[in-house]
């Protein structure tokens, strides 16, 4: 956890068989972005067959916040690992359809789902 000027962001790792579940609650931006880089990285270690980015609780999302999701988009493409991203209906889904990264990334309704069909 991280604390800016008046920033909180929580990452939680969960395992899930084969596949990873980062759960994300708080505000992305520049003082949190490095947290919720290295939650999204430590994830890819353990080489899951599907990664999957909990967004939904997330309360305020910044261009950092996006460019860690694209990078992640980038080096889960390069080691083979599906990802799925769970914006929620709040600010992350958002961010991501001002940005048009709804369309690059693959974004599921629910966790369960991204679970199931990622």
């Amino acid at each position: 956890m991280s604390t800016g000027t008046q920033t909180i962001l929580s990452c939680r790792v969960e395992q899930h068989g084969d596949a990873t579940v980062v759960r994300v609650a708080g505000e992305i931006d520049r003082w949190t972005e490095d947290d919720f880089a290295q939650a999204v990285d430590e994830s890819m270690r353990g080489r899951p067959t599907r990664l999957t980015v909990d967004l939904r609780d997330v309360t305020f999302m910044g261009t950092s916040g996006l460019r860690v999701l694209v990078e992640a988009q980038h080096e889960t493409q390069r080691m083979r690992i599906v990802l799925g991203v769970v914006p929620g209906r709040g600010v992350a889904r958002r961010s991501l359809e001002i940005t048009g990264l709804d369309q690059m990334l693959r974004v599921f309704p629910t966790v369960a789902e991204a679970l199931a069909r990622a």
